[in-house]
């Protein structure tokens, strides 16, 4: 995931600590991401961590499991999930964004990477949740992306695509009294401007990565000289 988020927060609430924001390349599931969430009549932004956590996935479930927070969530059943199913009725949220990465090829094999690029901000169809840390006082706050069928560019490179809200969308989805049908109406295949998309270095796969080179065309390396001739030579 990659956002560049300033200078389109205008009507949203910020922390003085977030108003120094800057652009990142290389967002990875377990790290911060910069969301929206409605408080009351107004919309806040804050930081959540990406992996979403239900009250009853504690260290030992996940242990016992042999799985990690969430990262996506389907929307065809959001609102059936048990790990997800309060928080699409009451805590969405939005998280901003203006590309996204996904792999194509199999599991377990060496995949390209690629990235789609939405040509200006929009935001990712999101829920969120607060779970509870040793101490009671605090709360670490995790969301999920939910995710859709691929349209048309997507699907020859991945069989799932973030649901991607215009900013037209983005007071409804946050809204406490928004129906179940018109949040299932939102949940579609991105239908707006067609993304920009092109293969990108496997960078993205380094923890550290960060910059601009995260989203640079890939460029094959030269191909190999073929060996000299084993033929003598007389001089």
């Amino acid at each position: 995931m990659a956002a560049d988020v300033s200078g389109i927060l205008e009507d949203v609430v910020i922390a003085p600590d977030l108003l120094s924001l800057s652009g990142r390349y290389n967002i990875r599931p377990s790290e911060p991401a910069l969301l929206i969430r409605a408080n009351g009549s107004a919309r806040q932004a804050g930081y959540a961590h990406w992996g979403f956590r239900p009250p009853w996935m504690t260290d030992a479930y996940m242990r016992e499991a042999k799985r990690g927070p969430f990262i996506n969530a389907r929307s065809e059943t959001l609102f059936e999930a048990r790990a997800f199913s309060d928080a699409g009725r009451q805590e969405r949220c939005l998280i901003l964004a203006d590309g996204f990465y996904e792999p194509k090829g199999e599991k377990g094999t060496k995949r390209e990477q690629h990235y789609f690029d939405a040509g200006g901000l929009v935001a990712f169809a999101g829920i969120e949740t607060a779970f509870p840390e040793p101490t009671p006082d605090h709360r670490t706050a995790n969301f999920a992306i939910l995710t859709c069928m691929p349209n048309a560019q997507v699907e020859p490179v991945h069989g799932r695509m973030p649901v991607i809200l215009p900013q037209a969308s983005w007071a409804d989805w946050l809204s406490p009294n928004t129906s179940a049908d018109a949040l299932n109406a939102m949940m579609q295949p991105w239908s707006g401007a067609p993304l920009d998309t092109w293969q990108v270095s496997t960078l993205i796969n380094q923890r550290d990565a960060e910059g601009p080179g995260c989203i640079a065309p890939y460029k094959p390396p030269p191909a190999a000289e073929a060996p000299a001739s084993a033929q003598g030579s007389l001089f």
